[in-house]
C-alpha cells in the first residue's frame, strides 16, 4: 500500500470512528446540540411579528401551526389578559407545558416585555424563567417547583436572548451553573429499569386497580399479613431479569401494605433492602408553589421543610424526590401519606433524555395528576431504596 492510500484509508476511517463517537454521544453539548426541541429559530424570524410588533399587530397574527428547524410542528398564538398578554410558542401538541416551549408575557400597555418561561422538561413545574434586569437578563432554573439557581445573568437583553438558541443560553451560563443538574445524561439508568420491571410485573399479573383513577386506601397491616416480608425475600426462579422483575414487584406489594412508614422500614430490612427515610434537604433553596402561573414574583418561598414524623407537603414530593436523587442517583422511593396513599415512585429518562417520574399504587401505574389532586395540605414521608440490588 502506498503512501497515499494508506493516509487516505486512514482519513476515512478517522472520520467514521468521529461520527461514531458524535451520534452516540452522551454529552450535554451533545443533547442541546441534536435533541433539546428549541424553537428559537421560529421566535427570530417571528420577532417583528409577535415578540417585538405593537400589541395591536401581534394580537392581529392569532394563531398558527408552523413548522422549527428543531422543534418540530409549534403552535405560535397571542392570548389576550386583562393587563398583560402572552406571546407562546408551544411544541408538539399545542400544550403549554411541553420540553422547549416558550411563554413570553408582554405589558398590554407600552408592551414591552414582562419575563419568560422556556420549559425544560414536559411539566410545568420545569423552566427558565427570564426577566429583565439592567441592561442585561436574569434566569431563574427551576426543576419540579424547586428553584435550583437565582439571578444566572445572561448578556443581551431579553428580546436578544429570547431571539437567540437555548444552546446560547447554556452556553453563557455554564461556568455557573451545573446544567448535568437539569440533564443528567447517562444516569438513572438503574431506576428507569426499575420502573420498566415493575410494568412488567405488574401488567404480567393483570393486578387489578381501582377504578376512576382513585388511589385506593392501603390495606390495613396486621400480624397475620406478615407473608408480605417473606414473599419480597423469596428465592426466585429465572435469570437475573427475573430477579429485577420480581423484586420491584415485591417491594410496591410491600409498599401497597404497609401501614406505616416505621412498620414498612421494618418489613423493608427483613427482606434485606437498606430503607433509609428521607432526611430534610437544604431548605435555603426556594420553591415555586404556584406551578402553572407566569405572574409569579422574587422572592420565592422557602422550600417546604420536614415536619417531625409527618413529611412534606404533597405538593413538594417531586421537588423533594429530584433534589434528593441529585445526591443519591438510581434510587426509588416509597412514598406514605394520609388516609392510605401509598406510591413508589422511581424517576425516569425516556429515549431522548427527559427526565419523569412513575408513580406506581394498588397495582397500577398513576399519573401525577391523580397523585395531586388528593390536595395540598396532605403530608407524605419518604423512604429511600437503591433501584438496584447492591
Amino acid at each position: 500500500m502506498n503512501l497515499r492510500r494508506f493516509f487516505t484509508v486512514s482519513a476515512i476511517l478517522l472520520f467514521a470512528i468521529t461520527a461514531s463517537w458524535a451520534n452516540s454521544d452522551p454529552s450535554l453539548g451533545h443533547y442541546i446540540a441534536r435533541q433539546f426541541p428549541d424553537n428559537s429559530d421560529l421566535r427570530a424570524r417571528l420577532f417583528s411579528r409577535v415578540i417585538g410588533a405593537p400589541r395591536e399587530l401581534a394580537e392581529a397574527f392569532g394563531e398558527h401551526v408552523m413548522q422549527s428547524h428543531k422543534a418540530g410542528t409549534v403552535t405560535v398564538r397571542i392570548v389576550p389578559g386583562d393587563e398583560d398578554f402572552y406571546v407562546e410558542f408551544l411544541n408538539g401538541t399545542g400544550t403549554p407545558y411541553t420540553q422547549g416551549s416558550c411563554i413570553i408575557k408582554r405589558n398590554n400597555s407600552m408592551g414591552y416585555l414582562v419575563q419568560a418561561k422556556i420549559f425544560l422538561q414536559d411539566d410545568p413545574g420545569c423552566y427558565l424563567r427570564l426577566y429583565t434586569s439592567g441592561d442585561g437578563t436574569r434566569m431563574d432554573v427551576i426543576m419540579y417547583g424547586a428553584v435550583l439557581k437565582r439571578g444566572l445573568y445572561v448578556s443581551g437583553m431579553l428580546y436578544q436572548v429570547l431571539a437567540g438558541s437555548f444552546g446560547d443560553i447554556v452556553d453563557q451560563t455554564s461556568s455557573s451553573f451545573d446544567w448535568n443538574r437539569v440533564f443528567g445524561l447517562g444516569e438513572r439508568e438503574a431506576s428507569t429499569t426499575f420502573a420498566a420491571s415493575l410494568r412488567g410485573a405488574l401488567a404480567s399479573t393483570q393486578a387489578p386497580g381501582p377504578d376512576g383513577g382513585v388511589i385506593a386506601p392501603a390495606a390495613s397491616a396486621s400480624k397475620s399479613e406478615t407473608p408480605a416480608v417473606a414473599l419480597a425475600s423469596a428465592p426466585l426462579s429465572g435469570g437475573a431479569k427475573d430477579m429485577v422483575v420480581g423484586r420491584a414487584y415485591r417491594i410496591a406489594l410491600m409498599v401497597d401494605k404497609a401501614a406505616d412508614a416505621g412498620t414498612l422500614m421494618s418489613s423493608l430490612a427483613a427482606a434485606g433492602e437498606t430503607p433509609k427515610e428521607l432526611v430534610p434537604g437544604d431548605d435555603a433553596l426556594g420553591f415555586e408553589e404556584v406551578r402553572g402561573s407566569l405572574d409569579v414574583r422574587l422572592p420565592y418561598g422557602r422550600f417546604p421543610s420536614y415536619a417531625a414524623g409527618k413529611g412534606i407537603p404533597l405538593e413538594a414530593l417531586r421537588a423533594a424526590l429530584y433534589l434528593d436523587e441529585l445526591s443519591n442517583p438510581d434510587s426509588v422511593y416509597a412514598v406514605l401519606g394520609d388516609d392510605g396513599l401509598r406510591l413508589t415512585v422511581a424517576l425516569t429518562r425516556d429515549n431522548v433524555g427527559r427526565l419523569g417520574f412513575a408513580f406506581f399504587s394498588q397495582g397500577r401505574e398513576l399519573d401525577w395528576s391523580l397523585v395531586a389532586k388528593r390536595g395540598d395540605d396532605e403530608r407524605v414521608r419518604v423512604i429511600r431504596l437503591s433501584a438496584a440490588r447492591s
